[in-house]
């Protein structure tokens, strides 16, 4: 199986030293998915997996597909009905199969494995969510730094949940901000709107804490994290760019601060 590139670069944001950039961007498929979609993998072989199945955007689909390259695990993409037919032609680029269905309610993981099968006997394993833990190795490449305040990017929450469990893990005293948007649907940072989500209990249990917090950007703040990670010249699709929108609203005290560039983008910008 092709290993990720770990532990991924951490470089100061040109125009703030004390602040850090975490590359993840810099992992094989250009995505944080990679650490995850390695363990759903490594899983899937143990168990003896015929197939993995997964409700992408994109991102997660081709770099699940990536890393199951070479084990005889077939993947399935099942993308949302209405879709960029951009982001289809990349993942059949990719060689991956793709299924449209209408994503408008949650389905259930009998349903996603449904869509997937094509006979009886195959063993298939749905992988959508489910891999939070992955994310505790992000946390243990930080904590030399020992960071005063980490900031990620909020869709469904798995990031930030897997953050925070390496944050306790570890015994730092570390805030961790997650970044959202407002809106529910037609975002630029189209991985973020997230209408249901496994994570929400435990995203609302970690905020009891009041280290921790969400933000949530309107578009023309995330259109201006977009602009600002331009003139920085950190290449991160708009879903990743709003960790910039949290910077005028760190604690005056924070000295080490990473913000999680959680990935480039699969499809280029038009």
């Amino acid at each position: 199986m092709t290993k990720i590139t770990s532990p991924t670069p951490l470089t100061p944001l040109p125009s703030d030293p004390r602040i850090f950039v975490k590359r993840e961007d810099q992992n094989p498929c250009g995505t944080h998915k990679d650490r995850r979609n390695a363990l759903a993998v490594q899983r899937a072989l143990d168990a003896a997996i015929h197939m993995l199945v997964t409700i992408t955007s994109g991102n997660q689909g081709c770099s699940l597909k990536f890393l199951a390259e070479g084990t005889g695990i077939r993947v399935v993409n099942i993308i949302d009905a209405h879709v960029d037919p951009a982001i289809e032609q990349a993942l059949v680029q990719a060689g991956s199969a793709v299924r449209r269905a209408s994503l408008s309610r949650e389905l259930s993981s009998e349903e996603i494995i449904a869509l997937a099968r094509r006979n009886c006997s195959e063993r298939i394993m749905d992988v959508t969510h489910g891999y939070e833990d992955a994310f505790i190795s992000i946390i243990e490449e930080l904590q030399s730094l020992c960071p005063d305040v980490i900031v990620a990017p909020v869709g469904s929450g798995e990031l930030f949940v897997g953050l925070h469990q390496g944050i306790e893990l570890y015994g730092l005293p570390t805030s961790l901000i997650g970044v959202g948007v407002r809106a529910t649907r037609n975002s630029i940072a189209d991985k973020l709107p997230a209408r249901w989500t496994p994570y929400r209990d435990q995203i609302q249990s970690i905020l009891r804490d009041p280290r921790h917090r969400l933000l949530r950007l309107t578009e023309a703040e995330v259109r201006t994290c977009v602009e600002r990670a331009r003139e920085e010249g950190i290449p991160m699709e708009p879903s990743a760019a709003v960790v910039l929108g949290a910077i005028d609203r760190l604690p005056e005290d924070a000295r080490n601060v990473v913000l999680i560039n959680t990935g480039k983008g699969l499809v280029p910008e038009r």
